[in-house]
């Protein structure tokens, strides 16, 4: 029988093992030696003198960090080669869906960004555009069963669908890929933004500066970005004993009376380019008054801010992207679904409570881009 030291050493071998080889593949993807599409698990395995359960771990191990993309039944795919390399199956018609009041994203950019992406593939994307109702809910009635049938698969950017039309996708067996939204009467595949993580490092900042009165300013028609974020902005309040925060919603009226309050903030955290824009309209924030501090959340379609004096917490729009056209690609009739949530990063600096702006003198140090 092995003893406990014995077991320990065998496993930690094992594990070395399988590093190495995982370390082994990427550098054998990155230098060209394996492309496209990969031999089968057991050519790999007497390539590189390992069984076929090691082989296994290592793909998948690369598969998880998207370097690697595996189809049930066809095989493993390098994955920013497999548009070059491989078409999955025939031509496909897709179609991107949007509201026509999406001013506070830049839609157009990451769906350009994915029909190019379709098109290398052999597939086609359209884009259309609907209206909204009051609630925030998309118009569905243009969805007849006529012009459903000619759509393979559909992307919902930045939109909140109604639950009966998505069910009608789903006993239609149309796979269906929401980007930066999600439903919660019925799971979706889902590339989501990590609102809550990027609403508690931005509190974590502020609070860091000295700030005090923070308000989180979230749209009504948006619940689940509301939700997460404020789920990160109390989370950063409480490790900070701090009991009591401010959501405030993202209109002129809810925006106005917040700026006239006694308890006006000090620095405020808003979504989207558009957002922040509402935000120094009706605080007043200028050259000549410059008001509070805003730090943004900018969601994937959004470009940087052009000052880098600005805090803000983004979303690359490639790997946005990636996982929207990945998730699409490989969804099939009765397949589970699945929900990425993205990391952000955080860039930028604000000034601390208390701080004059534009007083002539540099601000001081704060977060650079991770």
């Amino acid at each position: 029988m092995e003893t406990g030291a014995h077991q320990i050493t065998k496993a930690k071998v094992g594990s070395y093992k399988f590093q190495r080889l995982r370390e082994r593949l990427r550098q054998a993807i990155h230098s060209g030696e394996l492309s496209g599409k990969l031999p089968g698990e057991r050519e790999l395995a007497r390539r590189y003198q390992v069984n076929a359960k090691t082989i296994s771990k290592a793909l998948t191990d690369l598969t998880s960090e998207g370097l690697l993309i595996r189809q049930v039944g066809r095989g493993t795919f390098v994955a920013d080669q497999i548009d070059q390399h491989h078409t999955l199956g025939r031509a496909h018609s897709y179609r991107w869906l949007m509201s026509d009041d999406a001013g506070d994203v830049q839609p157009k950019v990451v769906f350009d960004m994915a029909a190019a992406r379709l098109r290398r593939a052999g597939h086609e994307l359209e884009l259309q555009t609907v209206g909204t109702d009051k609630a925030g809910l998309l118009d569905a009635s243009w969805a007849t069963p006529a012009s459903l049938r000619d759509i393979d698969g559909l992307i919902i950017h930045a939109a909140r669908p109604p639950d009966e039309f998505l069910a009608d996708l789903h006993r239609r067996r149309i796979p269906l890929v929401m980007a930066g939204c999600s439903a919660a009467a019925i799971k979706c595949n889902a590339v989501l933004p990590d609102w809550a993580r990027a609403a508690f490092e931005l509190t974590e900042q502020l609070l860091w500066l000295g700030h005090r009165r923070i308000a989180l300013v979230v749209s009504p028609h948006r619940p689940n970005q509301a939700r997460q974020a404020e789920r990160g902005y109390r989370a950063a309040l409480a490790r900070n004993g701090q009991d009591e925060g401010s959501v405030l919603k993202g209109d002129a009226e809810f925006l106005a009376a917040a700026a006239a309050s006694l308890e006006r903030p000090s620095a405020l955290i808003g979504f989207s380019r558009e957002g922040r824009a509402r935000i120094r309209e009706a605080f007043a924030v200028g050259d000549a008054a410059p008001g509070p501090v805003i730090a943004t959340i900018l969601p994937p379609g959004d470009a940087r801010l052009p000052k880098d004096s600005e805090l803000t917490y983004g979303f690359e729009r490639e790997t946005f992207v990636d996982w929207t056209v990945r998730l699409l690609l490989e969804a099939t009739p009765g397949h589970h679904p699945r929900q990425v949530i993205l990391p952000g990063y955080l860039a930028g600096r604000a000034q601390p409570a208390g701080t004059a702006a534009r007083t002539g003198h540099d601000p001081p140090p704060g977060p650079t881009t991770l």
